[in-house]
């Protein structure tokens, strides 16, 4: 481009990058930018873009296969798996009854055994939660303190993820979603932790 906006089909001193850094082919008057060219004539790439990019206010990009990128619509896949685990979660703990050593499903015994318990004869750190699940969902708190000590907390984040999954599902969003997001993350984060060290104690008192 000369002062004049007169479009010049090559550089004056011999250069062959021009706009942007990008080789100019004088042969066919095509900007080369690797993966596709551009045509300074229009202004515009000769080849659809081979890199997905992500969807900014709803606006259509181009993508592989000519399909459009929706992140909303992978967020909102989540949230709905998430919620539906949950809710599997919880529901699953009402209908089932707990007693000390197993948990029953209409009167029928569930088989679930621990791996890690069947095979090195240690308790893994989660035995005990389902038990203790299935107490707190009909109210036994006292009892599901005894199967797992942390087995309320894992019980109230499953919880609240449920109310905040579905809340997400249903349009809630702006900064205080994305704060309780965050905390959510950070609340899991630490259930987890502490049943890690809880574990790490039980072997503890195992090995001294």
């Amino acid at each position: 481009m000369a002062p004049d906006d007169e479009l010049r089909p090559a550089s004056l001193v011999g250069n062959p990058c021009m706009f942007t850094g990008r080789r100019l082919d004088t042969e066919t008057g095509l900007y080369y930018y690797r993966a596709r060219c551009q045509d300074p004539i229009c202004g515009r790439s000769m080849q659809t873009d081979l890199i997905v990019n992500p969807v900014r206010r709803g606006e259509p990009v181009e993508s592989l296969g000519g399909r459009a990128h929706d992140p909303e619509k992978a967020v909102r896949i989540a949230h709905g798996v998430i919620l539906g685990a949950c809710a599997a979660v919880l529901g699953f703990s009402a209908l089932l009854q707990a007693g000390d050593s197993r948990v029953e499903l209409f009167g029928w015994p569930c088989p679930m055994k621990c791996f890690v318990h069947s095979v090195f004869g240690v308790r893994c750190a989660f035995c005990g939660m389902t038990r203790s699940f299935v107490l707190l969902a009909h109210g036994r708190l006292a009892e599901a303190v005894r199967q797992h000590p942390l087995g309320p907390a894992m019980f109230g984040y499953v919880v609240l993820q449920a109310l905040y999954r579905a809340a997400a599902l249903l349009g809630a969003g702006g900064r205080a979603m994305s704060r309780i997001g965050l905390l959510g993350w950070i609340a899991g984060a630490a259930v987890l932790a502490a049943i890690l060290v809880h574990w790490l104690a039980y072997l503890g008192g195992l090995w001294i």
